[in-house]
């Protein structure tokens, strides 16, 4: 989980690449993620440049995870009421 609520993808170093913070939204999701990091890898595409102004944050140890699951579980409540409230 990441404070900005969006996934960080890209370069730390010349050989290493990262792809992370789906916030539990990871099936297909990582997918897209690791094939914008191969583009990049084989020069193909700078797509992972998008994700360059959301940098790549500290989630704040045990208090900054426990308020990204917070804020998760919220969003996942809203969604619920909607649903029923549509139904």
């Amino acid at each position: 989980y990441a404070r900005h609520l969006m996934p960080q993808i890209g370069q730390l170093h010349s050989d290493v690449w990262y792809c992370t913070a789906f916030g539990g939204h990871g099936l297909n999701t990582t997918a897209i993620g690791g094939k914008v990091i191969a583009e990049a890898i084989l020069q193909e595409s700078d797509r992972y440049e998008l994700f360059k102004p959301f940098g790549l944050v500290w989630a704040g140890g045990l208090g900054g995870l426990s308020a990204a699951q917070l804020t998760y579980w919220k969003l996942q409540a809203q969604d619920w009421w909607r649903e029923q409230s549509s139904a």
